[in-house]
């Protein structure tokens, strides 16, 4: 078996485990034997060209993705061994950032801010102040009642990261998250992401190139589908 990329503290119980994982897309396999750990606060940077696996990889740890070989731990769960519905819970206890998850055109930045606390079911008075707290931290507040399509691309950017961020998940995975994101706009994710590692959440970024992205991340590269 393949080491471990960084190991944790014999007490420390990873966040994320993968043990030799395989996952094929028809005749490819997209990840080679990848075997990894992740711990409570670690924030993590996966470089990777185009095709080399990275969305695969996020999508496997968020349980969208299912190996085909190996073994998978997220959050003390294996997120592909479960029912539909236990995936959709499981999922609902990350911050996700993926291309794929659009904001809603038909609410308002409030509105889409506090979506994952509605969902957990919080009420209309918890809601309403945390999700205007978070777009304060986020330099939105201002724009609480406009919907997403009156944003710049680096607003629409901060609201998915609030989004993600706003139940004070142990978990944030992000594909691409800073694509077409201005510079105050990054350095406010920046900031944002590094206190929420600070406090004790995992955040795991994938992208292109990301290298001088946020300071203090461990950097790893997807090359043909290896983390190296």
């Amino acid at each position: 078996m393949p080491p471990f990329l960084f190991t944790l503290a014999p007490e420390r119980k990873p966040v994320i485990l993968l043990e030799d994982c395989v996952v094929v897309r028809g005749h490819k396999e997209v990840l080679k034997s990848v075997s990894w750990q992740v711990g409570a606060g670690d924030l993590v940077v996966i470089n990777g060209a185009a095709g080399s696996g990275k969305s695969t990889l996020i999508k496997l740890l968020a349980g969208i993705v299912s190996a085909n070989s190996g073994r998978v731990e997220v959050l003390g769960k294996v997120p592909g061994a479960t029912s539909d519905t236990e995936r959709t819970k499981f999922r609902r206890e990350l911050g996700l950032l993926l291309p794929e998850l659009d904001l809603m055109d038909d609410a308002n930045c409030l509105e889409n801010a506090v979506l994952p606390l509605r969902i957990a079911g919080a009420s209309s008075a918890d809601w309403h102040a945390r999700g205007m707290k978070t777009l304060l931290d986020f330099e939105l507040g201002h724009l609480a009642l406009q919907r997403p399509e009156a944003l710049s691309p680096g607003e629409q950017a901060r609201l998915r990261l609030a989004r993600a961020l706003i139940h004070r998940p142990a978990l944030v995975l992000a594909d691409e998250p800073f694509a077409q994101t201005d510079a105050g706009s990054l350095q406010v994710m920046k900031a944002r992401l590094a206190l929420a590692a600070a406090e004790g959440t995992t955040v795991v970024l994938a992208g292109a190139e990301l290298r001088d992205e946020i300071a203090g991340a461990r950097h790893f590269r997807l090359s043909e589908g290896r983390l190296l």
